[in-house]
């Protein structure tokens, strides 16, 4: 017999900017919080679990001002967010939660819970032992790469400076610009 008190309720969650989170700050028993995620889970994604692959990894949560639950009741100190590719929904849940219903080797295989290089943004930080990973790098080569990069002085973003003299990414420049063409020479910057 399940008990009354693990029953999913959509007025026990959140959608706060995009973000599933529970609201409901009463914890369910132990025994039942897995089924309280897979049903919070299945219902937000619209129908059926989803698959390990479907999530990608979006960023810890470092607010410390207030406690937080995860979507499953379970009171946690690190959240995260994980986002829902295939619905754009992203949850806040704990790491812990997540691999037990996926399983640790799998959630470790793909390194889940890992951020992605500053730099290329393709590999993940797999270790933050090294320097390169302390600094939130994939390796040595992408830190040395992203030192020599110059930051846009409108947006933040990294860029090659093609002259001393260049301020802005060419995306700032082009919009600052008459829509790309420097002022008063005509011909456009690739």
């Amino acid at each position: 017999m399940e008990c009354q008190e693990c029953e999913f309720e959509e007025n026990d969650y959140s959608n706060v900017n995009g973000i599933i989170s529970r609201c409901n700050p009463k914890e369910v028993a132990s025994r039942d919080k897995m089924k309280l995620l897979r049903k919070a889970l299945t219902h937000f994604t619209g129908g059926l679990l989803p698959k390990l692959y479907d999530f990608e990894f979006e960023g810890e949560v470092n607010d410390d001002s207030e406690e937080k639950n995860c979507i499953c009741s379970h009171r946690i100190r690190n959240a995260f967010h994980i986002r829902h590719k295939p619905s754009q929904t992203t949850f806040l849940i704990g790491s812990h939660c997540f691999e037990t219903l996926y399983g640790k080797a799998e959630c470790d295989e793909i390194y889940i819970f890992k951020p992605y290089c500053l730099n290329c943004k393709s590999e993940k930080v797999k270790s933050k032992r090294s320097n390169a990973g302390k600094e939130g790098f994939c390796s040595n080569k992408c830190m040395n790469i992203y030192a020599k990069k110059f930051a846009c002085q409108d947006c933040g973003k990294r860029f090659w400076r093609r002259h001393p003299s260049h301020k802005y990414c060419v995306a700032c420049y082009r919009r600052n610009t008459y829509y790309g063409h420097i002022a008063n020479r005509g011909y456009l910057i690739q």
